[in-house]
């Protein structure tokens, strides 16, 4: 089963959607990741991207990722908390 790729053009399209509904100077919290973030050192230390193939894979797992949400959510959730504290 292969999971779906997002693309920056995809995020482009998602982003101007957000701007369109909440306006261009709302307020948002983000996270990019791309095939520059696929990476490993090799034995000279240097950086070396992985092929696009297993970079995409990589990327794709990661936005299916429950965990990934879950923690952003409950950031939110907490923080609201601790907002509505102090109000």
């Amino acid at each position: 089963m292969s999971l779906q790729t997002y693309t920056l053009k995809d995020l482009k399209q998602c982003v101007d959607l957000y701007i369109e509904r909440e306006g261009e100077n709302a307020a948002c919290a983000y996270w990019i990741y791309t095939r520059d973030d696929v990476t490993f050192c090799d034995d000279n230390g240097d950086i070396v991207m992985h092929e696009i193939n297993l970079s995409n894979s990589v990327l794709a797992s990661v936005w299916h990722c429950d965990s990934v949400h879950t923690t952003i959510n409950d950031c939110i959730e907490c923080c609201i908390e601790e907002y509505q504290k102090d109000l």
